[in-house]
């Protein structure tokens, strides 16, 4: 399996993809808007499915793009439909709804396995993807290298927040974290470091991201 990494869009939100050469097949992780790397990294791939961490503009501006060119059918939560439904209509973003998935469900593209977790906080349908086989975690926008994506934007919850980001600390051993924006980390380094992990602070805000 090889992943691929492009930050896209104005708060360069960082787009995953994940390929199976064996089946030519890509999965594609909060593509952030429709720009060269993401073209880029999909050419000569089939990508059945995208998946959105959660429903914020800055990680599903590209899937209009998947959809068309592939049919991608788009996964999330249930609880974020109508974030996407606002998103869709306030930047203009012909975003089709698709499968609804939960915690535990798993995602399956060719050699491509994810487990969900649901961790809402963020926003109300956050989703955590688990590769348990590389101990990797997808972390969208609830945890950042030294820091958060926060509970204080749109549909942010501070309770379901700092529970969410208690069941990320809890896990068991080190995990390669892949965040929503900035650099790689590992749940150790973050243990360790990032204040929002090792103390679960409720009052958690954003990065200086941009609106979202």
């Amino acid at each position: 399996m090889k992943i691929t990494q492009v930050p896209l869009g104005p708060l360069k939100s960082n787009c995953y993809i994940l390929c199976c050469e064996e089946t030519n097949q890509a999965l594609v992780i909060d593509p952030g808007a429709e720009e060269t790397p993401l073209i880029e990294a999909v050419a000569g791939y089939d990508v059945p499915k995208v998946i959105a961490t959660h429903g914020h503009w800055d990680h599903v501006s590209g899937v209009p793009y998947l959809q068309k060119q592939f049919g991608s059918i788009l996964i999330t939560h249930y609880a974020e439909r109508e974030c996407l439904k606002k998103w869709s209509a306030e930047k203009n973003l012909d975003i089709k709804l698709g499968d609804f998935v939960g915690e535990g469900d798993l995602i399956t593209v060719g050699s491509v396995n994810l487990k969900v977790l649901f961790m809402p906080g963020h926003s109300p349908g956050h989703l955590v993807l688990m590769e348990e086989t590389e101990r990797w975690l997808f972390t969208g926008d609830l945890l950042l290298k030294g820091g958060t994506g926060g509970a204080n934007v749109s549909g942010g919850n501070p309770d379901d927040f700092v529970k969410s980001i208690g069941r990320l600390r809890d896990l068991e051993g080190d995990w390669t974290i892949y965040p929503g924006h900035f650099d790689t980390t590992t749940m150790a380094q973050e243990r360790e470091n990032n204040i929002y992990i090792k103390f679960k602070v409720k009052e958690a805000k954003a990065v200086d991201l941009g609106a979202e």
